[in-house]
């Protein structure tokens, strides 16, 4: 005995897959949520950059050779806010920072001490936006060649939809 669904269930079915994709993308919460595990490639977030001043992803961390390093998030509508959490193995305990890159000029990043949970909350306002994504940026000012300093995972949550 072979089944077949009727036909009235693929249509019905087809608008109900707009719609929902309609509303997963007004986002009516006015909270998106993007997190990105080094070891798993992130279509919202890029890997850290440049290549050269990092270390292979080893057991879903990725060792900073020298700072800074970067990274992008998509940044598909508008946001007041975002806070960045950077999950870090940081045996040494050194200060480091997370910057927002902003209008202020080439190279002009909103630098903020992270809290205990690796993370810093950034006004959106004065950010640079280019090809709809924001860069970030971890540094780590008293790091030296023999310094163990690796990034877990990113997450980012935007708030307060323009």
């Amino acid at each position: 005995m072979k089944f077949a669904l009727p036909s009235w269930v693929l249509y019905a079915a087809v608008p109900a897959v707009i719609v929902g994709a309609f509303v997963i993308d007004l986002n009516p919460s006015g909270v998106r949520r993007l997190r990105s595990s080094l070891d798993e490639s992130s279509v919202m977030i890029s890997p850290l950059f440049p290549a050269q001043r990092l270390f292979g992803v080893e057991d879903g961390r990725q060792r900073v050779k020298t700072e800074p390093v970067y990274f992008r998030v998509r940044y598909p509508r508008g946001y007041h806010e975002a806070v960045v959490t950077v999950s870090v193995d940081n045996p040494a305990s050194l200060e480091w920072e997370i910057g927002l890159e902003s209008e202020g000029g080439e190279w002009s990043y909103d630098l903020k001490k992270p809290d205990s949970n690796g993370s810093a909350q950034f006004n959106l306002r004065s950010a640079k936006i280019t090809d709809h994504s924001l860069r970030f940026i971890i540094a780590v000012p008293a790091m030296t060649s023999d310094t163990v300093f690796s990034v877990d995972d990113i997450d980012v949550i935007f708030s307060g939809k323009l």
